[in-house]
Protein backbone atom coordinates (compact mmCIF):
# COMPACT_ATOMS: atom_id res chain seq x y z
CA UNK A 1 0.00 0.00 0.00
CA UNK A 2 2.75 2.47 0.97
CA UNK A 3 4.77 1.58 -2.13
CA UNK A 4 1.74 2.30 -4.36
CA UNK A 5 1.34 5.77 -2.80
CA UNK A 6 5.03 6.45 -3.29
CA UNK A 7 4.75 5.50 -6.97
CA UNK A 8 1.75 7.82 -7.38
CA UNK A 9 3.67 10.67 -5.73
CA UNK A 10 6.69 10.18 -7.99
CA UNK A 11 4.46 10.05 -11.09
CA UNK A 12 2.77 13.29 -9.97
CA UNK A 13 6.16 14.97 -9.51
CA UNK A 14 7.25 13.84 -12.99
CA UNK A 15 4.00 15.12 -14.47
CA UNK A 16 4.41 18.49 -12.73
CA UNK A 17 8.01 18.80 -13.96
CA UNK A 18 6.97 17.98 -17.53
CA UNK A 19 4.21 20.61 -17.36
CA UNK A 20 6.72 23.27 -16.32
CA UNK A 21 9.07 22.29 -19.15
CA UNK A 22 6.25 22.39 -21.70
CA UNK A 23 5.12 25.82 -20.49
CA UNK A 24 8.68 27.15 -20.85
CA UNK A 25 8.92 25.73 -24.37
CA UNK A 26 5.54 27.25 -25.26
CA UNK A 27 6.68 30.64 -23.98
CA UNK A 28 9.83 30.48 -26.13
CA UNK A 29 7.88 29.42 -29.22
CA UNK A 30 5.39 32.26 -28.76
CA UNK A 31 8.27 34.72 -28.45
CA UNK A 32 9.74 33.52 -31.77
CA UNK A 33 6.33 33.70 -33.48
CA UNK A 34 5.82 37.23 -32.14
CA UNK A 35 9.25 38.38 -33.36
CA UNK A 36 8.55 36.96 -36.83
CA UNK A 37 5.13 38.60 -36.99
CA UNK A 38 3.10 35.40 -37.02
CA UNK A 39 1.19 36.48 -33.88
CA UNK A 40 0.70 39.90 -32.36
CA UNK A 41 1.28 41.05 -28.77
CA UNK A 42 -2.12 39.64 -27.74
CA UNK A 43 -1.15 36.25 -29.26
CA UNK A 44 -3.69 36.66 -32.07
CA UNK A 45 -2.79 34.73 -35.22
CA UNK A 46 -1.88 37.02 -38.13
CA UNK A 47 -2.27 36.52 -41.90
CA UNK A 48 1.34 35.34 -42.26
CA UNK A 49 0.65 32.51 -39.81
CA UNK A 50 -2.54 31.53 -41.61
CA UNK A 51 -0.58 31.25 -44.85
CA UNK A 52 2.07 29.13 -43.10
CA UNK A 53 -0.67 26.79 -41.86
CA UNK A 54 -1.87 26.22 -45.43
CA UNK A 55 1.61 25.27 -46.67
CA UNK A 56 1.89 21.51 -46.46
CA UNK A 57 5.43 20.85 -47.69
CA UNK A 58 8.81 22.26 -46.85
CA UNK A 59 9.60 24.61 -44.02
CA UNK A 60 6.38 26.54 -43.51
CA UNK A 61 7.90 29.44 -41.58
CA UNK A 62 10.78 29.98 -44.02
CA UNK A 63 8.49 29.83 -47.06
CA UNK A 64 6.03 32.26 -45.45
CA UNK A 65 8.87 34.68 -44.72
CA UNK A 66 10.03 34.45 -48.33
CA UNK A 67 6.50 35.06 -49.65
CA UNK A 68 5.81 38.06 -47.40
CA UNK A 69 9.24 39.58 -48.08
CA UNK A 70 8.53 39.35 -51.85
CA UNK A 71 11.48 37.06 -52.50
CA UNK A 72 9.83 35.43 -55.53
CA UNK A 73 8.70 38.68 -57.25
CA UNK A 74 11.91 39.34 -59.20
CA UNK A 75 12.83 35.74 -60.03
CA UNK A 76 12.60 34.20 -63.47
CA UNK A 77 10.15 31.29 -63.76
CA UNK A 78 13.06 28.82 -64.02
CA UNK A 79 14.75 30.19 -60.87
CA UNK A 80 11.44 30.25 -59.01
CA UNK A 81 10.85 26.62 -59.97
CA UNK A 82 14.29 25.63 -58.69
CA UNK A 83 13.79 27.47 -55.39
CA UNK A 84 10.37 25.94 -54.84
CA UNK A 85 11.74 22.45 -55.53
CA UNK A 86 14.57 22.98 -53.07
CA UNK A 87 12.11 24.12 -50.40
CA UNK A 88 9.93 21.11 -51.12
CA UNK A 89 12.88 18.71 -50.90
CA UNK A 90 14.06 20.31 -47.68
CA UNK A 91 10.72 19.50 -46.08
CA UNK A 92 10.81 15.84 -47.04
CA UNK A 93 13.06 13.10 -45.80
CA UNK A 94 16.08 12.01 -47.83
CA UNK A 95 14.74 11.28 -51.27
CA UNK A 96 16.38 10.85 -54.66
CA UNK A 97 14.77 13.49 -56.87
CA UNK A 98 16.12 15.05 -60.05
CA UNK A 99 16.04 18.81 -59.36
CA UNK A 100 16.93 19.63 -62.97
CA UNK A 101 14.14 17.46 -64.41
CA UNK A 102 10.42 17.70 -64.29
CA UNK A 103 8.61 21.00 -64.48
CA UNK A 104 11.75 23.13 -64.95
CA UNK A 105 12.53 21.51 -68.32
CA UNK A 106 9.48 23.14 -69.87
CA UNK A 107 10.55 26.63 -68.73
CA UNK A 108 12.67 28.92 -70.95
Amino acid sequence: MQLGNKIKDVRKQISDAMSVLQMEELKHRRRVLRRLGFINEADVVQLKARVACEISTGDELVLSELLFNRFFNELTPRTMCGCSQLLHLRGEEQRDTDIEGGACQALP
